[in-house]
């Protein structure tokens, strides 16, 4: 009938379907018994079957070329579905009693950095170089006082092992000099030795530690004496200015929520008159804001004005500084008040850097000095009554008054003094980082309120008594938090009242509490728990409504979750690798989507099988070799370029980055293996039993494993019998197949469309690769929240909106001596993550005198600072000075 017509599709029998005079007579036998015969071995026995020639039989196929382990698969389909389940809850119940043995199987982000880095090889050297001293000295402590030993007896095995130590003895001396250390205890007189000895002595059995440290690390805290937790609240202008008077108000509004509480005194931060003294009278710690210069007790603008018109104006009587001094200086342009005070306001506060004019560019021998000695004199007399004016202002910054009449006088004020390194700590807290003299306008501020510790017994929920350091954190938290949540007090819900965006025109207003944080991201990870659960759900329908089946799509999903813990198990018992690192649990997301399209090619191809001819459809089991061989092979390139493709992270030095690269290649691979074993065993089971459309689809759902009691399709309906024998026509395939293999093929044939889609695939290449050459390094933290979110815009603001204060909390940059670089040798973060090496040290360092000298001075350098080198690096302290530190 094909002959002469216009659009002729070759192996599409048109023929009208005959319908069987009467289907088969077949006895439906209970499954167990000696008579029963699989529904899928029911074909076979099918008289019309196909007789097929017959190949060389191989390990993996028979005769007819069938695959050996898909007969096994559809004989005993129901048993090796049990099997495969019962395999991978097996793995998953021996895979937690492995991992969760030791408690949380994550591995610790700590180490999560390129350890071959030269920055974290100093980090390693100096960090576990400090480990091994403590874990050294406490040993020798041990070995020295034998924990509560006779005084006498510890005496004397401390003075054998200074002294080179007895037979059978420990070497502490030897032990400490290998690693560089020269106690010159070899010298030490016999007196000097039983001093040291019976003060370890003491120490370890009356708890005695004067010997060794000072009244002051010994002392009593005293109630509410130190920083428990701080209200910090962050202040966006809408418009203008945050200073603005109804952006005051609202401060004020947030700042006297708690400050104003009649019982306040018994929960913020108190600062003793006496503090070794509980009895002693206090006030408490005022907040850390700039209200408390907008509500001074007392305002003098008139000394205020005259304070900016001095530093506007050269020193009277101060010789000008001549014009090629000044050509030279990219610091100034002038030298008025300003340049004056700026120069010598840390001598006249703090007597440092009084030097100055001393040095170049103001002294250059043999040239005379700019300045005679009268002129610095006179200069040095200036800055001291600067100094005892800007005192006279800002002592009365206690925010006890009312709000400024004309706040922008204190904002110009204070934009004076941000550029005086020696009154800058006093303001730069709390304005943006564009606030300056010439624009005295901030769009953002910030503001801390504190919180004392440790708490007053009648406030805490529970008694301490005999609690760890933990569990006592836990009550102080949980019992400020019922304070600020308390409902008749109603602190919290004035809190999130004051950071709607709705509650003012002018500002906006964020906060942040260490005891509320908890809750605030506890709420954030449900939100985007669901989400998660949201999206795994919608690749669960989806692969239901194009499976067609509950069934199948129940068993799809199992063997998806279930390639995480069998890939988990493989990990940490064959390739032993110990790094489970946090990113790893995000391959359910990734495996969800790929193990989804792995199904969908088995089942495309076990459906299109159907259309394949009667050859490949004489049976189930040649039908099925043909489909595990298509999909299999489909499958297992793709999915070795994605293991491939994770794999490549085995070359990254993080080692986070690796473990999830390795991690995700075995979930690709196991997932592949349980679609190729589990689901398609389900797949036959689904061709015996469910493939009918009269099959309630409850029964599906519910029958994961396939009950026995589920009657089996008649053989006659079968879709492999039905394709035998004539029954299915190729406009019967979904329509996805159809179009494919219609309009799609005909468009991609057509020649002139055929270049027009490599034109425009050309083009888009072309802009691809445009836009790459545009991609650069992060060059600020990632947004870990939407950036729309309150949290996530108050951490922008703080991060990206201000200078760094004195108030700050910096990055600590350590300089250490005697320390070698860390021993790298055996590291291998994958097999054990925890170890990232050995501490080595400098046998050569000594601390003598005159290292102790250089190490003094050199940190005495960056804190003096005198020719502003570090300006850009090194923050203030709270006295305005470089911060520095060391044991000197």
């Amino acid at each position: 009938e094909d002959i002469g017509t216009t659009n002729p599709r070759p192996f599409m029998s048109k023929a009208p379907v005959v319908p069987m005079s009467s289907p088969p007579s077949v006895e439906m036998t209970p499954p167990g018994s000696s008579a029963y015969v699989s529904p899928s071995q029911q074909d076979l026995a099918n008289p019309s079957a196909v007789k097929t020639k017959r190949v060389k039989a191989t390990i993996f196929a028979d005769e007819e070329d069938n695959l050996r382990f898909v007969n096994l698969v559809v004989s005993h389909s129901l048993k090796m579905l049990f099997l495969v389940c019962s395999l991978t809850i097996l793995i998953t119940y021996l895979l937690f009693s492995v991992v969760f043995a030791a408690g949380n199987p994550i591995t610790d982000d700590t180490y999560t950095y390129d350890i071959g880095d030269a920055r974290s090889v100093a980090f390693d050297s100096f960090t576990l170089a400090g480990r091994d001293v403590g874990e050294q000295f406490q040993a020798a402590l041990g070995m020295i006082t034998g924990g509560a030993g006779l005084p006498s007896a510890n005496v004397t095995e401390f003075k054998k092992m200074v002294l080179g130590g007895g037979e059978g003895e420990a070497d502490v001396l030897a032990n400490f000099n290998h690693r560089g250390y020269d106690y010159g205890l070899s010298s030490w007189s016999d007196a000097e030795i039983d001093g040291v000895a019976s003060a370890y002595a003491d120490m370890a059995t009356s708890g005695n530690q004067s010997y060794f440290f000072t009244a002051a690390a010994d002392a009593v805290t005293l109630p509410l004496s130190e920083t428990g937790d701080f209200t910090y609240w962050i202040y966006e202008a809408q418009n203008g200015d945050v200073f603005s008077p109804e952006g005051l108000l609202v401060m004020d509004e947030a700042e006297t929520m708690f400050t104003s509480q009649p019982d306040w005194d018994q929960w913020c931060m108190r600062e003793y008159e006496d503090p070794t003294d509980p009895s002693s009278s206090y006030a408490c710690a005022r907040s850390l804001s700039a209200l408390n210069a907008f509500k001074a007790s007392s305002w003098n603008q008139t000394l205020a004005q005259s304070i900016m018109d001095r530093l506007d104006a050269p020193v009277p009587g101060v010789t000008p500084m001549p014009q090629s001094i000044l050509d030279m200086s990219d610091d100034f342009d002038a030298f008025n008040g300003r340049e004056v005070y700026q120069l010598l306001g840390f001598c006249t506060m703090f007597g440092l850097g009084c030097d100055i004019f001393s040095l170049p560019p103001f002294s250059v021998p043999p040239s005379p000095p700019v300045f005679s000695a009268a002129d610095v004199d006179l200069m040095k007399a200036f800055a001291h009554d600067l100094d005892a004016d800007f005192k006279a202002v800002t002592d009365l910054w206690d925010g006890t008054g009312n709000i400024n009449d004309n706040p922008r006088d204190v904002s110009l004020f204070a934009a004076y003094m941000k550029e005086l390194p020696s009154q800058a700590f006093k303001v730069d807290f709390f304005f943006d980082k564009d606030f300056s003299r010439a624009n005295p306008v901030s769009a953002y501020s910030r503001s801390i309120t504190f919180w004392g510790a440790p708490l007053l017994p009648q406030n805490l929920i529970s008694s301490t008594a005999g609690k760890n350091e933990d569990d006592m954190e836990k009550i102080t938290g949980d019992s400020r938090k019922k304070y600020v949540m308390d409902g008749t007090r109603g602190l919290f819900k004035k809190m999130e009242q004051i950071a709607d965006t709705g509650h003012s025109p002018h500002i906006n207003a964020f906060y942040f509490m260490r005891v509320l944080m908890f809750d605030v991201f506890i709420t954030i990870l449900a939100n985007d728990g669901m989400f998660a659960a949201l999206s795994i759900a919608v690749v669960y329908l989806y692969m239901r409504y194009m499976i067609g089946s509950w069934f199948l799509a129940n068993v799809g999903f199992l063997e998806i979750i279930m390639s995480i813990p069998t890939a988990w198990f493989f990990a940490e018992t064959v390739f032993q690798v110990d790094y489970f690192s946090s990113l790893n649990p995000l391959c359910l997301f990734i495996v969800a989507a790929i193990g989804a399209d792995d199904i969908f090619v088995f089942m495309d191809a076990y459906k299109q099988s159907a259309y394949k001819g009667v050859e490949i459809n004489r049976s189930l089991q040649s039908r099925m070799s043909y489909v595990y061989r298509r999909a299999g092979t489909a499958m297992l390139i793709t999915s070795a370029t994605t293991c491939s493709a994770f794999l490549c992270t085995v070359a990254s030095p993080i080692a986070s980055t690796k473990s999830f690269g390795i991690f995700a290649a075995l979930v690709i691979l196991m997932d592949y293996a349980l679609v190729m074993t589990m689901f398609c065993t389900a797949v036959v089971i689904y061709h015996d039993y469910f493939e009918h459309p009269g099959v309630n689809c409850c029964v599906q759902c519910a029958c994961v494993c396939c009950c026995p009691c589920v009657p089996a399709v008649d053989p006659a309906d079968r879709t492999t019998a039905k394709a035998r024998a004539g029954q299915l026509d190729e406009e019967g395939q979904d329509r996805i197949t159809l179009f494919y293999k219609g309009p799609f093929t005909d468009f991609v044939l057509d020649p002139v469309r055929r270049f027009a889609s490599i034109g425009a695939l050309m083009v888009w290449l072309g802009v691809a690769f445009y836009f790459m050459l545009q991609l650069e390094p992060t060059k600020k933290a990632e947004e870990f929240l939407a950036e729309d979110h309150p949290l996530q815009r108050a951490i922008t603001i703080l991060n990206e909106e201000f200078p760094v204060a004195s108030d700050d909390r910096g990055a600590k940059m350590y300089f250490v001596w005697g320390v070698g670089e860390v021993d790298r040798s055996g590291v291998n973060q994958m097999l054990d993550d925890s170890y990232i090496g050995k501490p080595t040290f400098d046998s050569s360092f000594t601390l003598t005198a005159a290292c102790q000298q250089k190490i003094y001075d050199y940190v005495q350098e960056i804190r003096i600072d005198a020719n502003n080198r570090y300006d850009a690096y090194v923050k203030t302290d709270a006295t305005g000075m470089p911060a520095g530190e060391s044991w000197l």
